[in-house]
């Protein structure tokens, strides 16, 4: 990146700069880092280190709380869950692992997916067009777990529901998820 030159003398910017090169980084933190050179470097000669919030400036489609400027310190051990990098996307080493396909936790997982797409269709007006899913039974169950805190879920249930990807702490405790369905 070159800076431009009022911003090239401070030390404590360029030893940002260097820090976050070495860390988990998108295109969003690049369009906040032009951001803040155009918006804010010339505040207060860029003295404020501390983390700025997007969300509000660029919204969730252009990056909101996941953009972070490569002049203001990032932490070493950013995730693709916190950047909210979609699963297909993530570059950390991922496992799956076999579940014991009478858990609970797999039980509950398949449960909540079938009400999660049952109300979905409802809430489009598809319920009339579209078959009502039920819940018969499990036939396979994967988790999986990477290094940047995703964890999923991998199952196949009935109807040939595939499951690809759930965040099973999400799913179970807050009902706050996104599943894939195929």
């Amino acid at each position: 990146v070159a800076l431009p030159k009022y911003l090239r003398s401070n030390e404590q910017l360029i030893l940002n700069l260097k820090q976050n090169s070495r860390r988990h980084t998108s295109h969003f933190d690049f369009y906040a880092t032009l951001y803040d050179i155009a918006r804010y470097a010339r505040k207060d000669n860029f003295q404020k280190w501390d983390e700025h919030n997007f969300r509000s400036e660029f919204g969730e489609i252009r990056g909101g709380i996941r953009a972070r400027s490569l002049l203001r310190p990032i932490s070493y051990d950013r995730t693709c869950e916190e950047m909210e990098i979609p699963h297909e996307y993530c570059i950390c080493e991922q496992t799956w692992h076999k579940s014991d396909i009478h858990s609970d936790d797999a039980t509950k997982a398949a449960q909540l997916v079938i009400v999660y797409v049952n109300d979905f269709l409802k809430q489009k007006n598809l319920s009339g067009i579209c078959e009502t899913l039920d819940f018969i039974q499990k036939q396979a169950c994967e988790w999986l777990l990477s290094n940047c805190g995703w964890e999923a879920f991998n199952g196949k249930y009935s109807q040939d529901i595939k499951l690809i990807r759930l965040n099973s702490a999400k799913l179970i405790y807050k009902k706050n998820f996104r599943p894939f369905v195929m």
